[in-house]
């Protein structure tokens, strides 16, 4: 089988991927992509068919459905335990163009809530020695082949990837040139290797005249190790929504996606119709004074066309609901994508939920997200883990994500009644303040002994340019007239 076959799995979901990703992309991704997601009208020839696109809109719904998720995600920043402080150090910079690792899991925890898959490799910089490890992402579409096996614990590992991506070849130092390269990650007799292979051209030697060959041709083969080990184990983890198996799942925001296409369809159609449509057509009927014919009529208040008896002139107006089909179907799809789980999407105050409605489905949409934080966090928990065994021989990081997206507000009724329960034992304060730090009324960072801390040492202080309590002027309540030697009446000089 050739190096560049792809996956069975992989051919089934190269269009959903395709749908997910351009619409991610927004406007010009999707007009790029012409006639695949906006077919030409019977009868249109080329020009005709890129003024009916160019007056196409695009609603840029997906985009902002992946923006929320991912933001969801990072309300809080991800923790990383098990780690020591030279390691700290070490993780501010965890690629091989020194990416900081927030910024590395946002951009593969934004690619699995977009197509629903990522791969993350460790890898190690060959022609270096003493190199330190780095952690590389590959994109659903790169990864075009893989295998699996079942390993002597009875877990199912990664046996082979096969990896599409680029390599430079420049011609001088300021060429961007570069040739197509797969990279394959495999085992042989247990041990991991790398194959790289380079799109090559040579002439056809039964037709030299003719077009070259295009062949893959096997550049290089490498040997990672670590600490003088060869691996036993390819340090590549494939992250998608439910688990990190390789197993192709449906990409989260599809049916948005495919929603958001159709609603860009019937904009193009309702475009379309605009523009003939939208103008009046002046008409005459009979025939025009021949001056005036040889000079051509003119439209103007200023100006008068004389027609033969009982010729009219007039204009041809569109009427009917034609156009006002489309402009339904286009609020009823933004709609629609809403309910799919884009509710940012929606600006109309018209269309609202009811309460509970809205809180069952965000607890939906969360387990989506949920789920995804889940899956990052494991994948990433493992990459992580690898990347450390590199650098120190221990295998102690760990990575979790938020999960807690629906917000719990508590009202001053709701707060008094979990105050009752405190002071009658049925509720303790752990549990009173994890419930207030839920509803953000106090710091993420403060911890319930600092918290009580705080309120023994007397609540907040003033605030800046409050004013002090005023003196009173009333004598008879001032501590200080009740000294006999403040006393007027028994000051001598007085007498």
């Amino acid at each position: 089988m050739p190096v560049q076959d792809r996956n069975p799995e992989y051919v089934q979901n190269e269009s959903k991927w395709l749908k997910c990703r351009v619409c991610a992309e927004g406007e010009e991704a999707v007009k790029a992509s012409g006639p695949v997601f906006l077919p030409l009208l019977e009868a249109q020839d080329e020009s005709e068919y890129n003024a009916y696109k160019t007056r196409a809109s695009f609603f840029a719904g997906t985009s902002r459905a992946i923006a929320a998720l991912v933001g969801m995600l990072f309300k809080k920043p991800p923790r990383v335990e098990g780690s020591t402080e030279d390691l700290d150090e070490v993780l501010k910079t965890v690629t091989e163009d020194k990416t900081d690792l927030l910024t590395f899991v946002k951009h593969i925890t934004e690619e699995v809530v977009t197509v629903g898959r990522t791969c993350v490799v460790v890898d190690v910089a060959s022609d270096v020695p003493s190199a330190s490890p780095y952690l590389t992402s590959y994109t659903a579409e790169q990864v075009i082949n893989w295998k699996t096996e079942i390993k002597e614990d009875g877990s199912r590992g990664v046996s082979l990837l096969v990896i599409y991506e680029t390599h430079s070849e420049p011609e001088d130092e300021f060429s961007h040139d570069t040739v197509p390269q797969i990279r394959v990650l495999g085992l042989e007799e247990g041990k991991y290797y790398v194959r790289l292979y380079r799109e090559r051209e040579r002439p056809d030697p039964k037709n030299p005249d003719g077009p070259p060959i295009v062949e893959w041709v096997l550049e290089e083969t490498l040997y990672p190790v670590v600490r003088g080990q060869r691996l036993t184990f390819i340090p590549a983890v494939i992250i998608g929504v439910m688990d990190t198996a390789p197993d192709v799942e449906k990409p989260p925001l599809l049916d948005v996606a495919e929603v958001n296409l159709s609603l860009y369809r019937t904009s193009a159609d309702l475009e379309h119709g605009r523009h003939f449509t939208a103008l009046p057509t002046a008409y005459v009927a009979g025939d025009v004074d021949e001056d005036r014919h040889s000079k051509g009529l003119k439209l103007g208040s200023t100006s008068i066309i004389k027609l033969e008896a009982g010729g009219t002139a007039g204009f041809l107006e569109f009427t009917g609901q034609g156009l006002s089909s489309l402009e339904k179907a286009t609020t009823d799809k933004k709609e629609e994508m809403a309910v799919l789980g884009a509710r940012i999407l929606l600006s109309d105050p018209s269309f609202q939920e009811a309460s509970e409605t809205l809180r069952i489905r965000k607890l939906g949409e969360g387990s989506i997200a949920a789920s995804i934080a889940n899956t990052v966090g494991v994948g990433m928990t493992q990459a992580l883990r690898w990347w450390q065994m590199w650098h120190q021989a221990r295998e102690t990081l760990e990575m979790n994500l938020n999960t807690e997206f629906v917000e719990v507000a508590l009202d001053a009724t709701l707060l008094q009644n979990l105050m009752a329960a405190v002071m009658q034992k049925q509720l303790s304060w752990e549990s009173f303040f994890y419930n207030v730090k839920k509803s953000e009324l106090v710091p993420e960072e403060r911890t319930l002994e600092e918290e009580i801390e705080l309120i023994n040492s007397g609540g907040p202080n003033p605030l800046d340019g409050a004013e002090e309590d005023p003196e009173d002027d009333d004598p008879e309540d001032d501590p200080e007239d009740d000294d006999p030697e403040d006393d007027p009446e028994d000051d001598p000089d007085n007498e």
